[in-house]
């Protein structure tokens, strides 16, 4: 249940906004061309069929190149997030919980310790040894420095391979680490995980020391989420999976953090275009489903409303130039 984008806003510029979503039988990535109106059309994902089928993670190159992942094992690309196909991810049966890009290499993260790494992702996914044992690794994100996010509070960290060199780090964190993102106008990496308000989050600025931060919300548990920025603000989507607590937190800093009034219950994932426009994607129920959307992180609006009854996961930003001023 996931999503990325590409809406026109300027006449050199094209944006794709791509989700995926479920409801309740079907797992969809849908896709829509516009940020404050128009529908949103629901595309064949390859995942398959059935309600305990969904897809959890991702990510995009840049260039019109997608990855998504899900459970059991299951990987797709595509080439413009419209057309998927199914690829042997090397996972077995095993869930990919999250997927990025970076640096060149395409990292994949699951259940059982498993990590696994690919320079074309529609060819060979080579398993690596990810630090964590055998825990469950719910996140990874690079910014120069490739990090990863488990069970127990536990965070690893290679240079900028992730081929190799995976080392376990003291994250202060005690939690299930389901919240990771960097923050390039701070240069910093920040996890959360469900322990409340006090030592719910952590900053790092290089994935290896970390800080305990306060959160502005209560995390709980079921919670999931991540952080990114525009040039002048940084914005952290955390669902708690129920609605009852979690929400959407801004920072000038990236180290103190201020709640603000979202304009859809329980929002799961945020991102960011070149424009500085930050796009938060809700988690559950009807009602919530869709996007909403900010300028300054602060006063947020409603975008499209899709019809699945199930929710979201992530959202990720893509857009191509086509010409023009």
């Amino acid at each position: 249940m996931i999503l990325a984008a590409k809406a026109a806003a300027a006449a050199s510029e094209q944006y794709l906004w791509v989700m995926t979503g479920k409801d309740n039988v079907t797992p969809y990535i849908y896709t829509s061309d516009s940020l404050t109106a128009g529908t949103v059309t629901a595309r064949t994902s390859s995942f398959g069929v059935g309600s305990t089928i969904d897809i959890y993670g991702l990510a995009t190159d840049g260039f019109g190149n997608y990855v998504a992942v899900g459970n059991t094992g299951r990987l797709a690309t595509s080439p413009d997030g419209i057309n998927w196909t199914q690829r042997t991810s090397s996972f077995g049966t095993s869930d990919i919980w999250s997927v990025f890009y970076g640096n060149g290499y395409w990292v994949a993260v699951g259940a059982n310790g498993k990590l696994a790494t690919a320079t074309d992702p529609t060819g060979t996914w080579t398993q690596r040894t990810s630090g964590h044992g055998t825990a469950i690794i719910y996140q990874v994100v690079y910014g120069g420095e490739w990090v990863t996010g488990a069970a127990a509070g536990a965070i690893a960290s290679t240079t900028s391979d992730p081929t190799t060199g995976w080392t376990t780090r003291t994250s202060t964190l005690t939690g299930n680490v389901r919240t990771l993102g960097y923050i390039k106008q701070y240069d910093l990496y920040l996890a959360g995980c469900d322990a409340g308000t006090t030592g719910a989050l952590a900053t790092s600025p290089d994935g290896t020391t970390w800080t305990a931060r306060t959160s502005a919300d209560s995390l709980t548990a079921g919670w999931y989420g991540n952080a990114i920025s525009s040039t002048s603000v940084a914005v952290a989507a955390i669902s708690s999976g129920t609605g009852t607590s979690g929400g959407i937190q801004t920072s000038t800093n990236g180290t103190t953090w201020t709640a603000r009034t979202e304009a859809r219950t329980n929002p799961a994932w945020v991102a960011v275009d070149q424009y500085g426009t930050f796009v938060v994607i809700s988690a559950s129920g009807l009602a919530a489903n869709g996007l909403q959307y900010s300028t300054d992180g602060t006063t947020w609006t409603n975008g499209p409303q899709t019809s699945p009854t199930a929710g979201f996961y992530t959202v990720i930003v893509h857009s191509s130039r086509t010409g023009g001023a």
